[in-house]
């Protein structure tokens, strides 16, 4: 990072880190001109939506043209959305089943004799939000707080997500950089680019998971066996799956089964997008990689994904959707501009008893260890890409003191297995998770904290249309 980037990235920590102390609230969106106090404004409203004002109980039906003033709460239902406006140009959507609170404004110092910044306040209490701004005030920065993390910029289009149940914070910029600084402590911080994440959760009750693909193996298992299972490149497919439930609230069976289908579709999008990203592109880079490092590649990938063809939809009797989709293997080859030449035949999700028949126990031994490997190498990383404060991670820490990265290595090894996903083409997707309070616990909260904060992560997105709106 350039030095004049440092410099504009401390001072953001330092003015938005003053979120998190006490500064006098104003009025949710004061005219920085004309100290007129115009309100936020609702300007989309569909499905469940509704308001409850400060110090009160009852919550009441939201209508398009309303207007609030600061520490009003406002909740979506399910299959809702909400936009709600500061002005024409910064607006924030609310998608299903998010409550937030517009707290205000609050004043910070930039500097010792300097000026004035205005930090416009959105509480995410649960579900999630995208912010939308272009043309923010002279010395206006926007944040959206969460359990455990606060996220702040000044022009960009970026989301927050929140768990109220496991207090985890995920954050994701789609236009320009974002900052996100976790609560448990001051500057403990990082910036975000385009089609880029980050995590904030606390240790303690959280699970560090990591994900590794094994592929059939030549030197194991001999090249005559691995190319009897080897398709034409331009006929492999990747097929994934999704279900969804149609919410209880939702009595009509035309509507029960339309929600359903929606929930299906954006389920299979997102498997598709956890499918491809763990996917090798050589013996040291995943797909995830390089859509983390390029915004170009991350937009072309999850436009062939949203523009997956749907082979099958199907509907049980409680009118639970699956939805099946599936993409060119060839078409996200040239999207990512390389080869993922360790596919070597349609990637579809089969029994570990179909998987047995089809590739004998040889095969299902070696390629489970690989992807176990491969799971333990991503958890290494994720935990050494644990930001301490701002510019400084787990990993920087480890080469000032070898114990950590003999702490570190307890925890992968104790590292267990979760999740196994077999599929059409040899390969094995294993999933493995380690305690957060051991990683902790092992440490030290001195060192770590109370929050993990992820370094930046490939951005998972389930709903292109959502993001585009908050870019466009």
């Amino acid at each position: 990072m350039k030095k004049a980037a440092i410099l504009t990235f401390l001072c953001l920590a330092v003015l938005i880190a003053g979120v998190i102390g006490g500064y006098r609230a104003l009025t949710f969106a004061e005219n920085a001109d004309t100290g007129e106090e115009p309100t936020a404004v609702v300007q989309i409203r569909k499905g469940d939506c509704t308001y409850k004002p400060a110090d009160e109980e009852k919550w009441g039906p939201v209508e398009e043209g309303d207007e609030y003033q600061k520490d009003t709460s406002l909740k979506t239902g399910s299959r809702s959305l909400m936009q709600v406006a500061f002005d024409d140009f910064n607006s924030f959507r609310m998608k299903s089943n998010t409550e937030v609170v517009v707290e205000g404004i609050e004043e910070r110092s930039k500097e010792k004799g300097g000026g004035i910044v205005k930090i416009i306040k959105l509480d995410l209490l649960d579900g999630e939000v995208g912010v939308k701004l272009r043309k923010l005030p002279k010395d206006h920065i926007m944040t959206v707080s969460g359990p455990t993390a606060v996220a702040g910029a000044s022009g960009t289009g970026f989301s927050v997500s929140a768990d109220r149940v496991g207090a985890t914070t995920t954050v994701a910029a789609f236009e320009s950089d974002v900052l996100v600084e976790a609560l448990d402590r001051p500057n403990k911080a990082v910036e975000i680019s385009e089609y880029q994440q980050a995590t904030a959760a606390p240790w303690k009750g959280t699970m560090v998971t990591g994900t590794g693909v094994g592929y059939l193996s030549t030197r194991i298992l001999g090249e005559d066996f691995v190319n009897k299972f080897r398709e034409p490149p331009e006929e492999i497919k990747i097929e994934a799956k999704g279900t969804g439930t149609p919410p209880e609230e939702i009595e009509d069976r035309d509507g029960r089964r339309e929600a359903a289908e929606e929930l299906a579709l954006k389920d299979a999008y997102s498997n598709m997008a956890k499918i491809i990203l763990p996917m090798s592109v050589d013996e040291e880079k995943k797909a995830a990689d390089l859509l983390r490092d390029s915004p170009a590649l991350s937009k072309r990938v999850y436009e062939i994904i949203a523009e997956s063809e749907v082979k099958s939809l199907t509907f049980a009797d409680d009118d639970t959707a699956t939805a099946t989709v599936e993409i060119d293997l060839a078409e996200l080859n040239k999207a990512l501009g390389t080869d993922l030449g360790r596919v070597l035949a349609s990637v579809r999700e089969i029994t570990r008893a179909e998987y047995l028949e089809k590739f004998g126990i040889k095969a299902y031994q070696s390629t489970i260890r690989a992807a176990e490997v491969g799971a333990q190498r991503h958890i290494t990383e994720r935990l050494y890409g644990s930001v301490i404060v701002v510019g400084s991670t787990l990993r920087d820490e480890a080469e000032k003191d070898n114990t950590i990265t003999i702490k570190v290595q307890g925890v992968v090894r104790g590292a267990r297995t979760v999740v196994r996903r077999f599929f059409a083409d040899g390969s094995v997707h294993v999933t493995m998770d380690a305690p957060g309070d051991q990683v902790q616990a092992r440490l030290g909260e001195d060192l770590v904290g109370e929050t993990w904060l992820t370094s930046p992560e490939a951005a998972i997105v389930d709903d292109l249309d959502f993001v585009k709106a908050l870019a466009e």
